[in-house]
């Protein structure tokens, strides 16, 4: 009793002193030293007064292997030997990556048959009751007989008797419960992997593509990577393969436990210890993101399971697998451990020197190859010792405030007892790899990571068991008299399980929710989403030509890849986007002919670069690319390969006379290109007229070209290219300039061309001369139109190594070193081009919308320097992440940013400007690719960035305050209606192609019919115009292009022939003042996200087909109040999608969703089926006649299905012009219904007619 009493004292000590260093209220040192004292004071009585190790009785030297097993094992070591070496000098004296295939394989084979052949079971020797003893038979079988009766005898005096039976039992159901919790909340896991479980994965995916073995040995971890490459080959390069590596490591870690306790405590408290496995919280997450630290610890525990007991010689085969297990673990370990850890091994030898040197050839042929990497890459440099006491006892401290409280004391006293037991067997082998491996990882820089932890914390499990047996059995010796030891056993599993369970989840949920970071699961979606598009890539045999453009710091993320299954390197459609090349699409160098469509995948979290592409290509519809969980992590945006050629070409109008007009006096619209004007031949007007151009040059690399004007007499011209700020390069007829050389960086220049015809017409030709090239007509592949950041963004000079240089971390020597490119870049972002290069330097202007504080972060793989208006505010050598923030007045301001691309090439420049914006990526209007000494005078600035926010979405409640309508009800029917009769309309007529001349669309979507004019109106999406054309033969009368159009998408037209637009990325409704055809936006009390559609009532009230915003809404006609509002995110209409709405004359309210094609009335909830599943941007579209019947597009059925008022599908117009039909408009007029019809794919409009009376009642 009195040494129980003791043993509980000690754990009050190290309790108090656990209290001291949580609550102590002192200075920090003086905590740290009192807390520390009292638990070495604690851990000294529990050592002292624990009982002394049981001695255990050999099991004997086993049955040795036969001479001709002896032969082949040894002739399998000496292979191995020979193998061994061969690889090992392969690996550290030469170059030579290739060619080691067969020394790897002589060295494993070897490695195998020795130790095999060693181990081989014997046949079983016949009965011994000879009728004559030999002296070695008598001795075998009295030593026999004598373990046996030892172990006997050990059993039955043992304070916890235990049966075999109830070990292998207790085993699996510890097991199957470890499993079950590595298994829970699984499927609700983030996505993605994360460190080091990255890396490996990667390392693994070079390994099988290249096959190079050599590159194998040298990578951090080479066991955990040939392990994942092996997972990779048998289920698949995926994450499950890498999720089902941790499972099978972390389910056999409880075991081996087991196995590696029992060398050191009872049977009984290994198994009752093996719950501390069970329930670890670090286990259990490594399990489920494996890391090579779960190899380690696991490879740490088997060893010390492998180990013969240590009254135990054990058998040559046996020791001869202990030592080549040794080995090879060195291959699982990091470098700096690898010295460390033989160490360790070479100190606990066999305790019979007969068996030495089964032990040390298996362990030196084992490590040979690792120990000869360790040599080349220079692994064994000193550690600054310095850092090993603060960082031990910090790291002590931790251990008692922030770990698991009960296994962390009892790790603590029983490594005291094991120190104070240093002499026994088991003593010598825990204290050795403690005191060599353990404690000296303090010495490291990274003290914390868990690859160089993981043998500590074996060890630490191993000691708190034996703690745990000194206060179980002592405590099974006082109260067996009183107690049966089964009881005593069953009352510590479940005291320990209360304790474990005590803080044991919520640490388990903490760790769970972290086993997937954010941008790892990001990452992960994207490389799902990229591989099921590889699936019908032609790159893979399939048919889809479409080419991929992805940002290079994705497509770089190991998460990225692995969630790709390793099928980015083959892909050849998935490309690196390249912020200048891509935006918009150029080509290599320009767009090839019979190119596929193109693909942007946006990261959800760059706001600015998921703005600027629907600038540029406008009426995209976006694809969200959603993890598991279904949150959104980036958008994909398809282009059209005729979306992208008709970015191409300079915009350019053409007026009567030598002057320019308003846009509306323009007599026609053309996209030119190349600059070449045979006007002698066929004049767009009659002489003389005046031409003018705008757009923008791409030029396709950094270096000097030259500009000139070809001409005939009479013909003038000034073209002007640069920046929107002045010096412009300028060539002008006029003033005798016609040509002109100048050095430009590659990117898009803007352009502005002035041309007027002599009396006769005349030729005109704008040439230029690339680097190297021949004068040459600008082609119309260098010239685009649309929104582009023009003179927004840095200028990048990229620099290659200077002959005779290192790789260094300053800048000072770029002055000789070679350029690569100098570039306008709109965007910092990682390219091919960045990885390649050994330092880069952007100098620019950045804009100081007001005075105030402005905070700029940059994070990036290799050292930079960060310079504003010449003064230096980063300097990071060695790349870590850091922020500045300094008072800037308000203009613009010199930037320089320097840096030395790492192995990755990322960097990330964000910054927070006042007024309330997060911190983000700086958009091209916040910067200028100007000069240090570049005027700004006349640079305008722009305004602060408004906080980024989510549009406000009504739920069909009443709660926000607006009438709504009734309860909305799922569709009720089977499908679309189908067999209907066909309509008696007959084409009237028809116009368009694609394209951006005057009498061409670029998808077009809303169409309106005007009664008091007699003008059809065509929402020109893709031109960003408004088309006027008669309703009589088609004929084009005007077109309107206002600045405020962004994507016209839809139109009406009310009581009073007043037309009415909404335009989905502006998110307004606009009036068109006639003749003009001046917008004026209309007043709203919500914002819209994306609307798609919208009606009017005969009140003249607006109803708004809020797609994004998943709802539709009823605005006030006179002061934009909000009356009505319908749907939500979460209702059934908002999950379908509404993209069109419409109000009947008998007060009836139609919406259409796209998503599930219903058809839903608003004022009574009912809905069905009525067309095919759509997206949201070539969706359906409603139109109403004044009889209150009503005609419904149907794009993916090719087909406009009639309705009556109550929603009854009466018959449908089919036709062969029909590519796809989405905007409708209709009318009756003199007896006849007119119906207008936009076909978004053809790109053309066309007009039925049908007697009033022919149509079906």
């Amino acid at each position: 009793m009195r040494r129980l009493l003791f043993l509980f004292l000690a754990l009050a000590f190290v309790l108090w002193g656990r209290a001291i260093l949580v609550n102590g209220s002192a200075t920090p040192s003086v905590v740290l030293r009192d807390g520390l004292l009292v638990v070495l004071l604690g851990l000294l009585l529990f050592a002292f007064n624990a009982r002394n190790p049981t001695a255990r009785e050999g099991g004997g030297e086993g049955s040795s292997p036969s001479a001709r097993l002896r032969w082949l094992a040894g002739a399998g070591l000496v292979a191995a030997l020979a193998g061994g070496l061969w690889l090992a000098a392969s690996l550290a004296f030469t170059a030579n990556s290739s060619g080691v295939l067969l020394p790897v394989l002589l060295w494993l084979g070897g490695l195998t048959l020795g130790v095999a052949g060693l181990n081989w079971p014997q046949r079983a020797a016949p009965s011994e009751t000879h009728a004559v003893w030999s002296v070695e038979s008598a001795r075998r079988y009295l030593q026999r007989k004598s373990a046996q009766g030892a172990q006997t005898a050990q059993t039955t005096q043992s304070p916890l008797p235990v049966h075999k039976r109830t070990i292998w039992i207790g085993l699996f159901v510890l097991t199957a419960v470890g499993l079950a919790l590595r298994f829970w909340n699984f499927a609700g896991l983030p996505g993605g992997c994360l460190g080091q479980e990255c890396d490996t994965a990667l390392a693994a995916m070079e390994f099988l593509r290249t096959g190079s073995l050599a590159s194998l040995f040298f990578t951090p971890f080479p066991a955990h990577t040939a392990l994942t490459a092996l997972f990779f080959t048998l289920f698949g390069v995926s994450q499950n393969s890498t999720l089902l590596l941790g499972l099978l490591l972390g389910s056999a870690a409880i075991p081996l436990f087991y196995a590696a306790a029992v060398r050191f405590v009872r049977p009984a408290t290994a198994l009752l210890g093996s719950l501390v496995v069970v329930f670890s919280p670090v286990l259990i997450a490594l399990s489920r993101h494996p890391a090579p630290a779960l190899l380690l610890l696991t490879l740490v525990l088997a060893l010390l399971a492998l180990r013969p007991d240590a009254g135990d010689t054990g058998s040559a085969g046996r020791w001869a697998a202990t030592g080549a297990l040794a080995g090879l673990m060195l291959l699982a370990a990091p470098a700096p451990l690898t010295l460390l850890l033989l160490l360790w091994f070479v100190v606990t030898p066999p305790g019979k020197r007969s068996r030495w040197l089964y032990y040390y050839l298996s362990l030196l042929v084992a490590a040979l190859p690792r120990l000869a990497m360790g040599l080349a890459m220079g692994v064994f440099a000193n550690e600054p010792l310095a850092r090993f006491f603060p960082q031990a006892a910090d790291l002590a401290a931790r251990l008692l405030v922030e770990g698991s409280l009960l296994p962390a004391l009892l790790a603590l006293l029983g490594a005291a007892y094991l120190l104070r037991h240093i002499r026994s067997g088991p003593g010598w082998v825990w204290s050795a790899g403690f005191l060599l491996v353990g404690l000296p990882v303090f010495a490291t820089l990274e003290p914390t990571a868990l690859h160089f932890l993981s043998p500590l914390l074996a060890l630490l499990g191993v000691a708190a068991l034996v703690a745990l047996d000194q206060f179980v059995t002592e405590f099974a010796r006082v109260w067996s008299p009183v107690v049966r030891p089964q009881r005593i056993l069953a009352g510590a599993t479940l005291l320990l399980l209360a304790l474990l369970a005590s803080g044991g989840v919520v640490r388990i949920k903490a760790l769970a929710a972290q086993t997937g970071g954010d941008q790892s699961s990001g990452y992960a979606a994207i490389g799902e989403y990229l591989y099921s598009h590889f699936e019908n890539s032609v790159d893979n045999g399939g048919s889809d030509e479409t080419l991929v453009l992805v940002p290079q710091v994705v497509l770089d993320s190991p998460a990225t890849q692995l969630a790709a299954r390793g099928v980015l390197s083959l892909a050849a459609h998935i490309i690196p986007l390249d912020p200048v090349a891509h935006l918009p699409f150029t080509g290599p160098p320009f767009i090839e002919e019979g190119m596929g469509d193109l693909l942007y995948i946006l990261p959800a979290e760059d706001r600015a670069l998921r703005r600027y592409l629907p600038a540029l290509y406008p009426g995209m519809a976006g694809e969200p690319i959603q993890d598991k969980q279904g949150e959104t992590w980036a958008v994909a945006y398809p282009v059209s390969r005729s979306a992208a050629a008709n970015a191409q070409g300079l915009s350019a109008l053409y007026f009567e006379g030598t002057e320019i007009g308003p846009l509306q006096e323009a007599l026609d619209v053309r996209r030119e290109g190349p600059l070449v004007f045979e006007w002698s031949g066929k004049a767009p007007l009659d002489p003389p007229f005046t031409m003018t151009g705008h757009g923008a040059l791409y030029i396709p690399a950094g270096g000097s070209y030259g500009f000139r004007i070809q001409r005939d007499a009479g013909v003038t011209a000034q073209l002007e290219l640069g920046s929107p700020t002045p010096p412009a390069l300028l060539l002008e007829t006029e003033a005798g300039r016609e040509e002109i050389f100048a050095d430009l960086p590659q990117g898009f220049q803007s352009l502005t061309l002035l041309a007027r015809s002599s009396e006769r017409a005349g030729t005109l030709s704008i040439q230029w001369q690339r680097p190297g090239g021949q004068w040459e007509a600008i082609p119309r592949a260098a010239l685009y139109n649309g929104a582009l950041a023009l003179g927004s963004g840095l200028l990048a000079t990229y620099y290659g190594r200077a002959e005779g240089k290192e790789n260094g971390q300053s800048f000072d020597d770029l002055a000789g070193a070679p350029r690569l490119a100098w570039r306008a870049e709109p965007w910092l972002a990682g390219s091919r081009l960045l990885a390649s290069a050994d330092a880069v330097v952007w100098q620019g202007k950045v804009a100081a919308p007001v005075e105030g504080t402005y905070s700029f972060s940059l994070n990036a793989g290799g050292p930079y320097q960060l310079e504003i208006d010449g003064i230096l505010l980063l300097n990071a050598a060695d790349g870590e992440p850091s922020t500045v923030s300094l008072l800037l007045s308000q203009g613009w301001h010199d930037l320089i940013l320097r840096y030395r691309p790492g192995s990755s090439g990322a960097i990330q420049l964000a910054w927070q400007p006042p007024g309330g914006a997060a911190l983000g990526g700086i958009a091209p209007e916040f910067l200028a690719a100007l000069a240090a000494d570049a005027s700004t005078a006349e640079l305008a600035l722009p305004p602060l960035p408004e906080p980024e926010s989510q549009p406000t979405l009504a739920q069909n409640d009443a709660s926000n305050g607006a009438p709504v309508s009734p309860d909305l009800q799922s569709p009720v029917g089977d499908g679309p209606p189908s067999a209907l009769p066909d309509l008696p309309f007959a084409l009237a007529w028809q116009v368009g192609s694609c394209g951006a001349d005057i009498e061409q669309f670029q998808q077009p979507r809303g169409v309106a019919l005007n009664l008091n004019n007699g003008l059809l109106y065509v929402a020109d999406q893709g031109n960003r115009r408004v088309i006027l054309r008669e309703m009589s033969d088609g004929a084009l009368v005007d077109f309107y292009t206002d600045e405020n159009f962004e994507e016209p998408f839809d139109l009406d037209v009310n009581l009073l022939g007043s037309v009415f637009v909404l335009d989905a990325v502006a998110q307004t409704i606009y009036e068109l003042e006639e003749p003009d055809g001046i917008a004026i936006a209309q007043p709203s009390a919500t914002a819209f996200y994306r609307p798609r559609g919208m009606g009017m009532d005969l009140n003249g009230n607006f109803y708004v087909a809020d797609t994004g915003g998943a709802r539709v809404v009823k605005l006030s006609g006179t002061d934009g109040s909000v009356e009505l509002q319908i749907g939500g995110p979460d209702s059934l209409l908002g999950q379908g999608q509404p993209v069109d709405v419409m109000v009947l004359p008998t007060g009836a309210i139609y919406a259409v969703t796209a998503q599930d094609g219903a058809l839903w009335r608003l004022d009574t909830g009912e809905s069905w089926p009525a067309v095919a599943p759509a997206n949201t941007f070539d969706a359906p579209h409603l139109a109403g006649l004044p009889t209150s019947a009503f005609f419904l597009s149907d794009p993916e059925r090719r087909l406009i299905t009639y309705y009556s008022q109550e929603g009854r599908a009466l018959g449908q117009l089919r036709s062969d012009l029909f590519a796809k039909p989405v905007g409708v408009g209709a009318l009756i007029m003199n007896g006849e219904v007119l119906l207008a019809v936009s076909d978004s794919a053809a790109c053309q409009v066309t007009l039925w007619r049908a007697p009033l009376d022919a149509l079906p009642q």
